[in-house]
């Protein structure tokens, strides 16, 4: 277990409980889940307000006497590293119940039940997961993929994390994404 410290915690930790709170935002019945594990279910309703978490306090790590774009790239290249290491937590912590697959099949076929908050949120853990942007760009936690992708010339100059990519392409996340949007003319590209 890597022992990084992150605002009084381990990165360990945050991952964990990202999942966890992944997992309950799926609607899986975490009591069942839980019930013979040594997981510390801390209740983090919300798997977006760690990643916020992180990006509030991510600033502070740094000594204030580096160059503004300095720290900018500084900073997105950290974000992009813990971008990568939740996905791996989320691929490998429990497969049994989340992978970066089920995720996605998660999102696209939506548990019944589900609502469009519910959806809004896996969405975006999907979208920091593959962490989509631009070189050159910081990571933008707020903009949908789908914005980002709205600009087929520029699909060369995107950045992201190449391993949730390929899961996310094997599973017609793309496709449903776009079709969902209406969008038919970058649906045929996914």
């Amino acid at each position: 277990k890597p022992t990084q410290r992150f605002g009084g915690q381990t990165l360990y930790f945050l991952a964990e409980q990202f999942c966890i709170s992944i997992l309950r935002t799926t609607g899986l019945d975490m009591k069942s889940i839980l019930k013979d594990s040594d997981l510390i279910p801390v209740v983090v309703k919300d798997p977006l307000s760690i990643i916020k978490r992180i990006e509030t306090t991510a600033g502070k790590m740094l000594k204030s006497d580096f160059p503004v774009d300095t720290k900018k790239k500084l900073l997105n290249r950290w974000r992009w590293r813990v971008s990568a290491y939740f996905a791996h937590a989320v691929d490998s912590f429990m497969p049994e119940y989340l992978n970066i697959q089920s995720l996605a099949m998660t999102v696209k076929s939506g548990r019944s039940g589900m609502n469009q908050t519910e959806r809004d949120v896996l969405n975006q853990v999907i979208a920091f997961l593959v962490f989509l942007h631009k070189d050159g760009v910081p990571f933008d936690p707020t903009k949908s993929i789908y914005a980002i992708l709205q600009e087929p010339q520029q699909l060369k100059y995107l950045q992201c994390n190449e391993f949730v990519l390929s899961k996310l392409l094997e599973t017609g996340y793309f496709s449903d994404l776009f079709s969902r949007c209406g969008d038919e003319r970058m649906f045929s590209k996914f």
